[in-house]
């Protein structure tokens, strides 16, 4: 009798495994279908060598525009410390200490006034010309 109870456990535990697995696939689907080009991206930060430092641009996502409306600014952090000035979106910017591609950084942003809205962490992608 302790046979069958403990292949009747194994069968439930093997059954409820692959539901997870197959919600799990489900979910990631579902997460990564975020916007067109299939990513939930909300922030895109660029970077490439400079003489100094380096230059950066951030930029929202069509899915940061919608989360993020009253976004106007930006500000790139390293840790607790500012590397950039605030700054607004789509423009190239000087950050320093320097910082390449793959780099995680946190993009705080701001309003209009100035005021912090969220941040963001993301890795630094290579600064398309």
């Amino acid at each position: 009798m302790k046979a069958q109870a403990r292949k009747k456990m194994f069968n439930i535990i093997i059954a409820i495994v692959a539901i997870g697995m197959i919600v799990s696939l489900f979910a990631g689907i579902k997460i990564s279908g975020g916007n067109s080009k299939g990513s939930n991206e909300v922030v895109i930060a660029e970077v490439a060598k400079a003489q100094v430092g380096a230059v950066a641009r951030v930029n929202l996502t069509d899915l940061g525009k919608e989360q993020y409306n009253t976004a106007a600014k930006f500000q790139i952090y390293d840790g607790e410390k500012n590397i950039s000035a605030v700054s607004p979106f789509n423009e190239r910017i000087t950050i320093f200490p320097a910082k390449k591609e793959k780099d995680k950084v946190t993009i705080k942003l701001f309003d209009n006034s100035n005021k912090e809205i969220d941040n963001v962490e993301v890795s630094l992608k290579q600064l398309k010309k």
